[in-house]
This record gives structure tokens, C-alpha cells and sequence, in this order.
């Protein structure tokens, strides 16, 4: 494969990721990636309770795509505002480890252990304890035994599919709010300032992560 051949399908790889994400968006081809995205989002609040001085209690996670992280003492502006670019920072690693396989191999293995962790401490109820230990094997065998293409493309999916999927959610939020109880609603309940107000930040900064990983990420190598 001549060096312009390359150079194309790695655009177009670029272009049909996004669109293979999109399509298969409600199916249940992209459901699990969005069960991992709820793990993540809840796992990044209890981390800012823990490093805000605060304990984590618990965390919840279920197969209709709800979770609950239940945390002690912790600075709640912190702790409320760290879920969402918390799971955007989590996509945008999983994704880059596609293109740094070697770095990225101890990455995903330190996620693994996070999982077995937070499983073994705080997970309470079978859904969030199956969802987690099977993303820690997932996250623990496939770099060291999947194909390396294989791995390139999987992880660059399923950490796009995060960042979206944390994007989507923030808009969800804004503009269903009501049903539940959301991160950008506690944080006006703390702050004063309108849930409009975090949730536009939240979207913005879900947005130039998207920017960035389309545009800045490293060329692969076939």
C-alpha cells in the first residue's frame, strides 16, 4: 500500500467512524458504549469527592442507562461539576490510545484495574457489578491479544462513541430537564447560576474535544 493510498483511507476512516456511530446509534451495537459512558460519568464524580476530601458511599448503575454516584463530605461544586468533562477526558484517553498502542496498552490496563476496584468497594447491585468486570476484561485482553487494526479501530469507535454520547446527554439535560434530577440543576442549586449556564459549558467543551480529536490525533500507521 503506496503512501497516498494510505493517506486516504485514513481520511476516510476519519469520516466514516463518526457516520458508522451515528447510524448504529440507537441499536444495541453502541448500547454498551454507553452503558461504559455512565460508569465513567459516575466514577468521575466519586474521584472528585474523594479528591475534594470527601468519601465515596456507593454507585449505581443500570441497564436503562441511569447511575448514581453517593458520595460523603467532598467540596459539591467540585464533586456536581465532574461528571460530564470526566467522561469526556475518559473517551478522549480511550480514543488516543488507538493511535499510541504501547502507552496506550498500560492506560487501558489502569482503567481495568479502576473497574475491578470500583467494583470490589463501591458497586452496589448486579447490573453495575456485570457492566464494570466486563469492561475490565474487555479493557485488559483486547490490547494484548485482538489485532492491532482491530484495536486501532475498536477503541478510536468506542471512545468517540463516549465523547458523543456525553455531548448528546448534556442536551438531553437542557432541554428535558424535569424528569430527573441533573448535574447542571444541582449546580445552579449550589451556585445560583442558571443550569443553562453549565450546560452550554459542558457543550462546549464536549465540542472542542470533538474538534480536536477529528483534526490534532495521529496518523495511523497500516
Amino acid at each position: 500500500m503506496n503512501q497516498k493510498t494510505k493517506n486516504i483511507l485514513q481520511k476516510s476512516l476519519t469520516i466514516i467512524i463518526p457516520g458508522i456511530i451515528f447510524i448504529l446509534w440507537d441499536t444495541w451495537v453502541i448500547y454498551p458504549v454507553k452503558l461504559l459512558v455512565v460508569l465513567l460519568h459516575e466514577i468521575s464524580h466519586g474521584i472528585a469527592s474523594v479528591m475534594s476530601g470527601g468519601v465515596i458511599k456507593s454507585i449505581e448503575i443500570s441497564y436503562e442507562l441511569g447511575g448514581v454516584c453517593k458520595s460523603q463530605g467532598g467540596i459539591p461544586f467540585i464533586v456536581a461539576f465532574a461528571g460530564y468533562p470526566g467522561s469526556v477526558i475518559w473517551g478522549s484517553l480511550i480514543f488516543l490510545s488507538a493511535d499510541y498502542p504501547k502507552y496506550g496498552k498500560y492506560f487501558l490496563s489502569a482503567l481495568a484495574a479502576i473497574f475491578i476496584f470500583v467494583t470490589a468497594n463501591y458497586i452496589t447491585g448486579a447490573p453495575g457489578i456485570i457492566i464494570s468486570l466486563s469492561f475490565s476484561i474487555i479493557f485488559w485482553v483486547a490490547p494484548r491479544y485482538l489485532n492491532r487494526t482491530f484495536n486501532h479501530l475498536f477503541f478510536r469507535i468506542l471512545g468517540l462513541s463516549s465523547v458523543f454520547y456525553a455531548f448528546l446527554d448534556i442536551k438531553q439535560d437542557l432541554f428535558y430537564a424535569g424528569y430527573r434530577e441533573t448535574d447542571a440543576e444541582l449546580l445552579e442549586s449550589i451556585t445560583g447560576i442558571s443550569a443553562w449556564f453549565w450546560g452550554i459549558l459542558w457543550l462546549s467543551i464536549s465540542a472542542g474535544v470533538i474538534y480536536f480529536l477529528f483534526t490534532k490525533t495521529k496518523e495511523y500507521k497500516f
